[in-house]
């Protein structure tokens, strides 16, 4: 007796039917709630970064001042508890008959995005005030970026003015991320309560942009800081006024700045999880419908 095949073996695999199946994942409310802390951590200290003035320090060395050929010691103020140098150098064109100095003042200052301060404290500013505003523009206790620019631009040097522009940069890119953020809180407030594909995956898409935004500031940040430990060219925002003095500088990270950096990896592991939970709520939705 001859059999027949059957017709769903000699059925084209073309034409079969596919059956789709759903390799099941973690709890979505598991899913929903490392989204939502990698999103609230990364935020979290993408705020503390960008709210303190501690990326750069900038610190003179008084031993190193000492050192330097032609200052009038017994003239100068070296105080390191205030962050204060005013040095008398010889004048090069004096003579030994009429001996004349030069005056200068240098600052150690710690700064973040928005703007740079210095350690000076009232008392002493008040007992001191003659030497402290001697050469420098930038004597106030804070120094805005943005506000105070207008009010000493022209006092400025070039070297200055560039540093200027590079921290302005950085500023453009860290109010980019900041909006980033605060959409994405938005979005994804929005997305979990109504479990909504598209918002969830705005999210994500927030969240690596605000990544890509932090990172360039924080790039730009530590070109600035590189182009300052350059003492030959001596790069400073307040003139220092002759290289041995800028070769007794140091410039480091301050704490702030790894905060930075901590937002920004978080930010990817955010922007990840957020497309995971895009996906789940595809899959949900796709059960539903079966």
């Amino acid at each position: 007796m001859n059999s027949s095949p059957s017709p769903e073996l000699v059925r084209p695999l073309s034409k079969r039917k596919r059956v789709m199946t759903l390799v099941p994942g973690p709890p979505i409310g598991l899913v929903i709630c490392l989204s939502i802390c990698l999103g609230l951590i990364s935020t979290t200290f993408m705020v503390v970064g960008v709210s303190t003035d501690f990326w750069e320090l900038s610190e003179f060395s008084i031993n190193c001042i000492r050192k330097i050929k032609d200052i009038n010691l017994n003239a100068s103020i070296l105080d390191k508890e205030n962050g204060f140098y005013y040095l008398q150098k010889r004048d090069l064109t004096s003579t030994k008959l009429n001996v004349t100095f030069k005056e200068y003042t240098a600052f150690e200052h710690f700064g973040g995005i928005w703007r740079v301060c210095n350690k000076i404290s009232d008392e002493f500013r008040t007992k001191y005030r003659k030497q402290i505003y001697v050469t420098d523009p930038i004597v106030e206790k804070c120094f805005e970026y943005i506000t105070d620019y207008p009010k000493t631009r022209d006092k400025l040097d070039e070297k200055g003015k560039w540093l200027l522009r590079m921290q302005n940069s950085a500023s453009s890119c860290t109010i980019v991320s900041l909006m980033c953020l605060l959409t994405a809180l938005i979005t994804g407030t929005f997305g979990i309560l109504s479990r909504q594909v598209s918002a969830c995956m705005v999210t994500g898409v927030m969240y690596i942009v605000a990544s890509v935004f932090d990172c360039f500031g924080l790039i730009i940040m530590h070109t600035k800081m590189s182009y300052m430990r350059s003492n030959e060219k001596c790069f400073s925002l307040s003139p220092i006024g002759f290289n041995d003095l800028c070769n007794c500088r140091s410039i480091s990270v301050s704490w702030s700045l790894p905060f930075g950096w901590l937002a920004f990896a978080m930010l990817i592991f955010a922007f990840v999880c957020w497309l995971y939970l895009s996906r789940q709520f595809r899959l949900e939705k796709a059960k539903a419908m079966i």
